[in-house]
């Protein structure tokens, strides 16, 4: 992913998509079966589980999930010499430069 805006450098970072944590919780069911009908039935309910995340897209994570980016002003060419006009012009013209 590409941040940009005007007048300051581009910032690029990668993001990767991997498998939630979440997705783990569906077979913790699964793990408290205490006989074969059980376990059909929780094997059916985290079948379901599992389902349910792929299909609304809960199985997965953004890594990075949060990003705190620092805008970096470009250096171009004259810029200097504009914002020395742009303060000249604010300044009273009775006023004496420093």
């Amino acid at each position: 992913m590409t941040l940009s805006f005007p007048g300051y450098a581009d910032q690029t970072v990668t993001l990767t998509r991997v498998t939630s944590d979440s997705v783990d919780d569906n077979f913790v069911l699964m793990e408290k079966a205490e006989s074969l009908k059980d376990g059909l039935v929780l094997g059916l309910f985290t079948a379901v589980g599992v389902g349910l995340d792929a299909l609304t897209g809960a199985m997965w994570e953004q890594v990075p999930s949060r990003l705190l980016l620092t805008l970096v002003e470009e250096d171009t060419p004259g810029e200097d010499s504009r914002r020395h006009e742009e303060r000249s012009e604010d300044r009273p013209q009775d006023t004496p430069e420093r």
